[in-house]
């Protein structure tokens, strides 16, 4: 296997409001794809499409590559602006 193949998955990590902290969603339980490749492409996707459970009404969304990997995304709602980060994850276990 070279290194581009195995199990890779996204994680996002958005806050959960309030004081709740942050939520993370369980790779093990979203999709995993076979090469990192495939999971970029799909990490793009959700950075550009998930819509999080805050705020309720997004106006508007500013996607920020910060690597191959990774995404931060702010999403303007009308009274407040939250965002969330997607990242390319390899699942070991």
């Amino acid at each position: 296997m070279n290194a581009a193949e195995g199990r890779w998955g996204i994680l996002i990590e958005e806050s959960a409001g309030g004081y709740r902290g942050r939520m993370v969603n369980d790779p093990e339980d979203a999709p995993v794809y076979p090469t990192r490749d495939v999971a970029r492409q799909a990490a793009h996707a959700t950075a550009r499409e998930y819509l999080p459970g805050h705020p309720s009404a997004p106006r508007w969304r500013t996607v920020l590559r910060r690597s191959p990997d990774e995404y931060t995304v702010i999403l303007k709602g009308m009274i407040e602006t939250h965002h969330y980060h997607v990242s390319v994850v390899e699942l070991l276990t």
